[in-house]
């Protein structure tokens, strides 16, 4: 005797169910998006397919070369005495010269609206003699970004009165960086997202899952676009490579020279060649290319979510609803399920894995996003399972009662 499931009389009530579960599952899929895990299956997805989109497809197209200036500076340091927790004196640490930083940003400030904007990438919480120079500098800069700590202590970072700072933080995912956090909360940014907002005129606010930026919602943890890389700072491995200089050498530059060099463009201060590496997809990238790159990331709006975006996974996810909830097609597979339970619950993990699989890296070409295949895949899985163990138990009973 068939099973009286009202799904199967029903086909406008299995639409409702599965358009009720796919809004849902578009939710936990921004909802598992905005925490700063790091899944071991969003990396390799990530990973591959960024490859494959760059060196296969070759679909990328480089910013204009003469709207950045990045000034290095890995040979322009001071040492200063190192303490331990107890105030004792254990030696001396090298950091950026903040001598010659500000008299850097003293020049630049000279030159009357000579540049864009200016991402200054320092040692946070680490002080010397010369921040008394740097200081006054900073407060007189318009369109300054500096790092600060990412969780500073009250006391530790002192920042300049006016101006704007934030927060320098690189996450790891499966040993490499691959996303960015853009607030870490209401008050405290990131350097790129700091920059965007100046850029854009646009201010972004805190939610769950997603941020709002003025009328648009975004994501708060993004996949980074490595539009600009390392090599692109070479003149040996780049045909047209950025321009780059030492800080030292800049400050040697007569006026006519040093405000053609600035003019126009956003600079970058930073490590670019020695210590301020971290591992990504393209290998070890300097600290502040990758802050740029986030930034590049959301000027291309690659953090935005859009109508389209919601439309297509409320689709994808309510087609595989449907199939879960057709109770129909599961009465099929009653003898199977007896005989077969683990063996079927691995081959519908790997399958409901496969399917998200594909969708992901098609979701990640056209929205930068990515789906986690592991957990949702698991989730779809329990689900089908106990969908079809209550339809199995519910015939049984019903055969049981006709006889």
């Amino acid at each position: 005797m068939k099973t009286k499931n009202p799904l199967n009389k029903l086909p406008l009530l299995k639409l409702l169910y599965a358009s009720l579960h796919s809004i849902f599952l578009v939710f936990i899929t921004f909802a598992i998006l905005y925490f700063d895990f790091p899944y071991g299956d969003d990396k390799l997805v990530i990973s591959f397919t960024s490859l494959f989109e760059k060196f296969i497809l070759k679909t990328e197209q480089k910013p204009d070369r003469n709207s950045f200036l990045f000034v290095n500076t890995a040979y322009q340091n001071e040492l200063i005495p190192r303490y331990d927790d107890e105030g004792f004196e254990i030696g001396n640490v090298s950091i950026t010269d903040r001598n010659s930083v500000a008299l850097f940003l003293n020049r630049v400030n000279a030159v009357e609206g000579g540049y864009k904007f200016i991402l200054l990438n320092i040692d946070p919480g680490i002080h010397s003699a010369g921040d008394t120079l740097l200081r006054p500098q900073l407060e007189k800069s318009s369109n300054t970004v500096i790092t600060c700590e990412y969780d500073p202590q009250p006391g530790k970072v002192e920042l300049p009165d006016k101006g704007y700072s934030g927060y320098a933080y690189y996450p790891l995912y499966g040993g490499e960086y691959v996303k960015y956090r853009l607030m870490k909360n209401d008050t405290l940014k990131s350097i790129p997202l700091i920059l965007y907002e100046l850029s854009n005129g646009r201010e972004m606010k805190m939610g769950f899952p997603l941020n709002l930026i003025n009328d648009r919602f975004s994501l708060n943890n993004i996949i980074i676009d490595f539009i600009i890389r390392k090599h692109d700072l070479d003149y040996k491995l780049s045909d047209a490579p950025y321009p780059i200089v030492n800080l030292g050498e800049i400050l040697e530059l007569p006026d006519d020279i040093f405000i053609e060099m600035i003019e126009n463009r956003m600079i970058l201060i930073g490590d670019f060649t020695e210590r301020d590496f971290y591992p990504t997809t393209f290998g070890d990238m300097p600290g502040t290319l990758i802050l740029l790159n986030v930034l590049l990331t959301m000027q291309a709006g690659k953090n935005i979510v859009n109508f389209n975006l919601v439309l297509l996974l409320f689709i994808f996810f309510a087609v595989i609803s449907y199939f879960i909830f057709d109770v129909t097609k599961k009465e099929k597979l009653k003898e199977k399920i007896v005989k077969y339970r683990v063996l079927r619950f691995l081959r519908k993990y790997l399958g409901f894995v496969f399917i998200l699989l594909i969708f992901s890296v098609f979701l990640y070409m056209m929205f930068n996003i990515h789906l986690n295949v592991l957990i949702l895949g698991l989730y779809l899985n329990i689900l089908d399972t106990i969908i079809i163990r209550f339809n199995l138990k519910k015939s049984t009973e019903e055969s049981e009662a006709a006889q």
